[in-house]
């Protein structure tokens, strides 16, 4: 305790000491520390703390509280429960014993215990305190070392106060100058500060990534150094008008990195002033290289719609326009129009389009206007910002001509194909109609001439026959892919049984397998395999692909196998032929195809049967799938639904299988009557001879 009093009452010695604290501390907390340790000569005191009191915010913060005296965070004045609250106040020292300590307290102490002696001390400063010392203590020899020290706690307060006052200045110019450091290393925008003559006195480091250089080897480096010859007088110029007090800003420059290359920049600058007198420049450059580039592509853009051949338009919600190009004035001339009529040729719905853009936040869709022959297709663009709607026009007229020629040409083909179906139909009629007659008295007359023994005789009615049936099969064949392709053609759907046909096809089939010593093979699980469907497409459709199967296989086997689930039935069938190029496999499909065709074609056929199977499945919503390789062989699958739903909505009359599709209900034993309708002399001359 004798060091401490000899400590205080040394006053030089302690001016001294101070002056080495404000150089040496750190902070305000490192500065309260050392000043307690001085003048408590490493003496334990149970709380110590340094307050430091604003009276413009009205606030009081505790930078340096050993053993957490008072509270140390930032507290409004008025809140302070102590008698530190006196204190301040009353700038006077205060010694307070426990038994009055709580009668210093509006409420609950801020103190969680409330000490034996408490001591405060204000540091003021202009009669006003500032800041104030607090010592307190629990136990007796610590409370006589207070009560000791507390005469020469005040005028060591009107010691400290100067170099106190000192060391906050000090602080405060400190985190101002680490915080402006903070942002301008921080910031996008490079940081600089010159001195009057144009030397740098200091660079921010974002100078390295910007420029390539470092921003200590800047530092002592004229302006001139980094700034091309020809931007010098613009520099010049600019630093003049600083040192003289004016602020400059928004100004370009164009700098030189460590590479050589120019980048354009921007300077804000103002100067530095000490004393009122200016000593230096201090401001920001930003590197405007995208925004250089973003200017000259706008100036490019903006000379398109003066150079586009095509109108170009931009109107308000009402169809004001506030801008037209010279395209879309040539057009307003043409049209006898003026600039006030511009919403004449743009699209009628044009502020719906804006309604729908300002609601939806949609794409303006496209839309054409025709203009006396003359026809547009408008694109349009909303800009939100500005309630504007960009039009711009594209010449669509010779697309629109072109599209009308290809209508008409459409129409005209449909047409044509329609002429061509119903010419086939009836030509086909035509020809089988006195067909029937010559193969039916043929048939008359090789009965009549059976028994002679004239060879020769029989050979002819064979010959005859045989090119009467490949005559009417082809004609047969024509008549129906033209019935339909010109929707003509009738389904009858029925229940019909897939095993039953398939059988008496295997039994018409065998003998011209038999001739070419083919192997016909049928694997059906069961009999009575019912679906539904028009049994006339179902039979003419095995029947194409079996009699293709035969016809196409010189040698080998044509296998014609079965398999039946819940939902279809699937027909396999596969030969031995001689296959398809996976060329022909694209168009097998296709009407009057085949793979050999000419006079050196080696089969006979006009090319129908696979178009017509196709056909024929596709109508009773059948599907058939081709697996084949040439040389070895075809497989066909067909998938016939059990039961199918299947529209019946087909326009005129056919009388293909009439007869066949009658239900008679004869009584048994009783002949059968057949009713023929025909209107051909001949034919009806054959009815009655059969």
């Amino acid at each position: 305790m004798e060091n401490t009093k000899e400590t205080l009452g040394n006053f030089t010695n302690l001016q001294t000491q101070l002056a080495e604290l404000v150089n040496s501390t750190d902070s305000i907390s490192g500065f309260a520390k050392n000043i307690f340790d001085l003048i408590l000569t490493k003496i334990p005191i149970n709380r110590v703390s340094l307050s430091l009191y604003d009276p413009n915010t009205g606030t009081i913060t505790f930078p340096y509280s050993g053993d957490a005296g008072e509270r140390t965070r930032t507290q409004v004045f008025r809140d302070i429960n102590s008698p530190l609250k006196q204190v301040l106040e009353q700038n006077k020292a205060m010694l307070v014993d426990q038994a009055d300590f709580a009668s210093f307290c509006q409420d609950k102490p801020l103190d969680s215990s409330i000490p034996v002696i408490w001591a405060g001390c204000p540091i003021l400063k202009d009669g006003r305190a500032f800041a104030a010392l607090v010592l307190a203590a629990n136990d007796n020899d610590r409370v006589d070392i207070i009560k000791e020290i507390f005469p020469a706690l005040t005028p060591f307060s009107e010691l400290l106060a100067p170099y106190l006052e000192t060391k906050i200045e000090l602080d405060k110019l400190e985190n101002s100058e680490s915080k402006f450091r903070r942002l301008a290393e921080s910031s996008a925008d490079l940081t600089f500060q010159i001195t009057s003559k144009g030397y740098i006195s200091y660079v921010s480091s974002n100078v390295k990534p910007l420029f390539g250089y470092d921003p200590e080897g800047l530092v002592g480096k004229h302006i001139e150094s980094i700034t091309p010859v020809n931007q010098m007088p613009k520099a010049r110029k600019a630093l003049q008008k600083i040192i003289a007090g004016e602020n400059i800003k928004n100004m370009t420059i164009t700098q030189k990195d460590s590479s050589g290359s120019l980048i354009p920049m921007e300077i804000n600058a103002s100067p530095i002033l000490k004393d009122g007198k200016v000593i230096g420049v201090q401001g920001t450059m930003r590197d405007i290289s995208e925004r250089h580039q973003a200017q000259q592509e706008i100036e490019r853009l903006a000379f398109f719609p003066l150079a586009n051949p095509m109108p170009v338009v931009e109107v308000d919600f009402y169809g004001v326009p506030s801008y037209i190009n010279p395209a879309g004035i040539q057009l307003l001339d043409r049209m006898n129009l003026d600039m006030a009529q511009v919403a004449q040729i743009l699209p009628k719905d044009f502020q719906q389009d804006i309604r729908d853009a300002l609601s939806d936040k949609n794409t303006i869709v496209s839309r054409e206007v025709s203009l006396d022959g003359f026809h547009l297709l408008w694109s349009g663009y909303f800009l939100q910002n500005q309630n504007l709607l960009h039009y711009y026009g594209t010449d669509i007229t010779t697309l629109k001509n072109t599209e009308v020629e290809l209508i008409d040409a459409q129409k005209k083909a449909v047409k044509n194909e329609q002429v061509k179906s119903l010419f086939l139909a009836n030509m086909s009629h035509e020809i089988r109609t006195p067909l029937n007659s010559i193969l039916g008295f043929t048939e008359l007359i090789e009965e009549e001439v059976k028994d002679t023994k004239n060879t020769d005789l029989k050979a002819y009615f064979d010959i005859i026959r045989v090119s009467g049936k490949r005559l009417w099969k082809t004609v047969h064949e024509i008549l129906d892919i033209s019935q339909i392709e010109s929707g003509t053609f009738q389904l009858k759907i029925e229940t019909i049984d897939l095993s039953e046909i398939l059988n008496e096809l295997l039994i018409s089939f065998y003998p011209g397998a038999e001739e070419k010593n083919i192997e016909l093979q049928m694997n059906i699980p069961r009999s009575g395999i019912t679906i539904v469907a028009d049994e006339y497409c179902a039979t003419q459709a095995l029947s194409n692909l079996i009699d293709n199967a035969i016809k196409y296989t010189n040698s080998g086997y044509v296998k014609i196998d079965v398999e039946c689930s819940d939902i279809s039935v699937q027909v396999t069938i596969k030969d031995t032929g001689i296959g398809m190029s996976d060329e022909y496999q694209k168009q097998m499909f296709d009407a009057f195809s085949q793979e050999s065709t000419g006079y050196t074609k080696h089969f006979q056929g006009v090319g129908l049967g696979l178009a017509l199977s196709h056909r024929y499945l596709r109508m009773i919503k059948s599907d058939i799938q081709l697996a084949s390789k040439q040389d070895q062989g075809s497989t066909f699958t067909i998938t016939f639904p059990i039961s199918a739903d299947i529209p019946v909505l087909r326009t005129g009359t056919n009388m293909r299988g009439a007869a066949a599709r009658n239900n008679t209900n004869a009584s048994p034993g009783s002949k059968p009557v057949i009713l023929v309708v025909e209107d051909d002399p001949n034919s009806q001359k054959l009815a009655d001879l059969t």
